[in-house]
């Protein structure tokens, strides 16, 4: 008896994808986030509000570049939290990041938060891919830029495999099973 077979998948269930939120670009967390990214300010006086970790201040300025470094096995699919004031309401908001930016650097996001002036006051948050791409146009008459922090998606286990090409052929005679496989290795497991 011969027995070929064309396509074999291997299926772990032992994959999970969570979510760890980070604040501060430059400060690790439990969860996986690293410590070393960081802030570019214009340099004012109530700068180191743009990431205090308080939500509830807000700064005037101009602009911010912030960068996060991506933690091992953290996907795209990440999101950037912000938070901007639009009069008196507040807005949080979860942005997706643009696979352009995602694929940019292997181990660094890297973003802006503008606050343009008269006569709209809006503040854009953008990420970069060679080039700045907003990644949300705010509102207008946004008077202040407040935090922001993002939630990496991290994927922890192996990932289901498919081996479209490996072929095993399956022989057998007076009992004896001989199994040879060819492109890929093989394991056997004896399961009860």
């Amino acid at each position: 008896m011969v027995l070929i077979v064309g396509y074999l998948m291997f299926v772990n269930a032992e994959q999970t994808s969570s979510w760890c939120y980070q604040e501060t670009a430059n400060v690790s967390t439990a969860c996986g986030g690293l410590d070393n990214g960081g802030y570019i300010t214009p340099g004012g006086a109530y700068d180191y509000m743009l990431y205090d970790e308080n939500w509830i201040s807000g700064v005037v300025v101009s602009y911010y570049y912030f960068n996060y470094s991506k933690p091992t096995n953290s996907e795209s699919s990440s999101l950037l939290q912000v938070k901007n004031k639009l009069g008196g309401t507040s807005e949080i908001l979860n942005l997706s990041i643009l696979s352009s930016c995602w694929n940019y650097n292997s181990t660094t996001l890297i973003f802006k938060a503008d606050l343009l002036g008269e006569p709209q006051d809006q503040t854009n948050w953008s990420c970069y891919d060679g080039n700045w791409k907003i990644i949300n146009e705010g509102s207008l008459y946004t008077d202040m830029i407040y935090e922001e922090g993002i939630y990496w998606n991290i994927t922890t286990g192996e990932p289901d495999v498919v081996l479209p090409s490996l072929h095993i052929s399956l022989t057998g005679t007076n009992n004896h099973l001989k199994l040879s496989g060819t492109n890929s290795r093989l394991n056997i497991r004896n399961q009860t």
